[in-house]
């Protein structure tokens, strides 16, 4: 039997279309026009100098410490006016990570939309799972001879070395706003798109528009294989609808490079309009025709005049996970198939399939063919199924790693070639996530409701499963408290007193803000008074504690140990 080898399923961009791509991010500080510059491929995002007759504004702040440093000492070398505003385009880690770079702890005022605030405080819920995919899709451990770059940048600046240096937004808006900064008039506009909180920033007397990420250099990511909530197109394409009627001279993007003239511009925009029309109108269209997920990405084909486009090339985002994206967003998981409301189990599904194949072993030999055809994409799926065997999980694994870095190398698509790669050398060995950075100063910054959501999402389930118990946390110079309310397998944090708590303690919120995220040893809390035990044992509260799934044993903690 003749089988077809696969080709890239991902995106139609070839891998040296993805090595021309990079001269879109080439690293340098850019003059878009009089007192407009962009600092282009010191990381992931740009960061915007806007200068004044009176001073400057930053529009976004790099990722982390590390990557803003050049970009603050390149900008000093343009001017030395004193800095008046800063400005958050959105949530993004790559935005907003290098704040305190540029304040140096001066008063500056700090703009964001509301939603931003809201965001940066849900996606804490899920920071450890978005850590670990967010550096397989942007490749942060791929090593250099197979890296390339991560489709809207030169390469993510995040590592465990890292600082993040975030500062809280100062001034927090939900509707259109016109400010002074600078001496320079600036709209802050409502920009929802890839993500809902998103702003531009408009220069009516410059013509400039700082498109934030609703534009930049490739396909827009309608879906990040990080994960995100639902990002609709309908939406987006409203909103560069509404950066085409401003007229621009100058498009200014966060990622690649700026575009010049209100001609040029008008059909950059008109056009990243209807991509993202298309893919959410034909999607919706095929769904109401009954069309099924895997149906509608081969439905959804972008035509021609849109798909050839090189702004439209398909290097970050991809017209196929777009859809998938739309079809989850409208109508959720089920796609309509009855097959997948209670489907088999991957072990029991794996037992069955090698049944009729005659065996684990012929699974096995079917998956040495294939890799050996390079029929890679098969070979994924059967040591998906060969892995549910005990005593072929070795052969699986390795398969499995060969294929995921043969398809790697083959991906024209930053993300997807990033993600493969990367997979293939965690299941060697060779990468172990997650290697978090330093990001104090974000978790400090989240709101204390957060942090007791956080709280609960550590609880351990099956330890608390026969608990019933009640602790009270008050947080004594500030004047309010929360109870934390156990509750066979579920934790309960409500800001108001319970009448049967067992445990209470005073503790200060940065103090408990560490010690909930596994950052300050409890002993040590308690040591150093930063928390202190109104009611209840010491040996209560550290068995109140254990409950929950922290990084260090809370029952074999030497305090010796701590201290050194």
């Amino acid at each position: 039997m003749v089988r077809k080898q696969n080709k890239s399923r991902c995106a139609p961009v070839t891998v040296q279309e993805l090595q021309e791509h990079s001269k879109n991010f080439e690293q340098g500080i850019v003059k878009v026009t009089d007192g407009v510059y962009a600092a282009i491929g010191y990381g992931l995002a740009n960061s915007i100098l806007l200068e004044g007759p009176t001073g400057t504004v930053i529009v976004d702040t790099m990722e982390s410490r590390e990557s803003a440093i050049p970009v603050k000492q390149a900008f000093d070398q343009i001017t030395s006016k004193p800095l008046e505003a800063v400005i958050y385009t959105h949530f993004h880690d790559d935005h907003i990570g290098g704040t305190k770079v540029f304040t140096e702890g001066q008063d500056v005022d700090i703009y964001a939309s509301a939603e931003t605030v809201e965001q940066l405080n849900e996606v804490a819920l899920l920071s450890a799972i978005r850590s670990v995919r967010s550096q397989r899709m942007f490749g942060t451990n791929v090593p250099e001879k197979a890296f390339i770059n991560s489709g809207i940048g030169p390469f993510l600046n995040i590592d465990s070395s890292s600082t993040i240096d975030f500062q809280l937004p100062t001034k927090v808006f939900s509707d259109d706003i016109e400010i002074e900064a600078g001496g320079l008039t600036l709209q802050l506009l409502q920009a929802p798109g890839e993500a809902t909180g998103e702003i531009v920033v408009y220069l009516p007397e410059k013509g400039v528009l700082i498109s934030a990420d609703d534009y930049y250099y490739t396909f827009p990511n309608i879906y990040t294989i990080r994960g995100t909530k639902y990002r609709s197109p309908l939406v987006w394409s409203d909103t560069m609808e509404k950066m085409r009627r401003l007229e621009a001279e100058y498009l200014v993007p966060l990622h690649t490079m700026p575009v010049y003239g209100k001609e040029n511009i008008d059909q950059v925009l008109s056009n990243y309009r209807d991509a993202l029309r298309f893919v959410h109108d034909q999607t919706v269209k095929g769904m109401n025709q009954g069309m099924l997920s895997d149906q509608l990405v081969e439905f959804v084909q972008l035509p021609p005049h849109l798909a050839n486009v090189p702004y439209l090339k398909e290097f970050y985002g991809t017209t196929k996970w777009g859809v998938k994206n739309v079809f989850n967003g409208l109508l959720g998981w089920f796609d309509g198939n009855s097959t997948e409301l209670c489907p088999l189990s991957l072990s029991e599904r794996a037992m069955r399939i090698a049944n009729m194949a005659g065996g684990p072993q012929r699974l096995l030999e079917e998956a040495t063919i294939a890799y050996a055809i390079h029929d890679y994409q098969w070979v994924l799926e059967l040591s998906d199924l060969l892995y549910q065997f005990p005593n072929y999980q070795q052969q699986a694994k390795q398969l499995k790693a060969n294929a995921l870095w043969q398809l790697g190398l083959q991906q024209g698509n930053a993300n997807a070639r990033n993600y493969y790669l990367t997979q293939a050398l965690e299941i060697t060995g060779k990468v172990s996530l997650p290697d978090t950075p330093n990001a104090l100063s974000r978790l400090l910054t989240l709101e204390m409701d957060t942090i007791f959501k956080l709280l609960g999402i550590q609880l351990n389930a099956s330890r608390s499963e026969k608990v019933m118990t009640a602790m009270k946390v008050e947080f004594c110079d500030e004047g309010y408290f929360y109870t934390v309310n156990v509750r066979k397998g579920v934790a309960i944090s409500v800001p108001y007193e319970l009448d049967d708590t067992q445990i209470e303690i005073c503790a200060t919120p940065n103090a408990w803000k560490l010690l909930v995220t596994g950052l300050l040893p409890p002993r040590l809390a308690l040591l150093s008074k930063r928390v202190t035990i109104e009611k209840g044992t010491e040996e209560q509260f550290l068995q109140f504690l254990s409950l929950f799934d922290f990084p260090f044993d809370l029952s074999e903690l030497d305090l010796k140990d701590i201290l050194t």
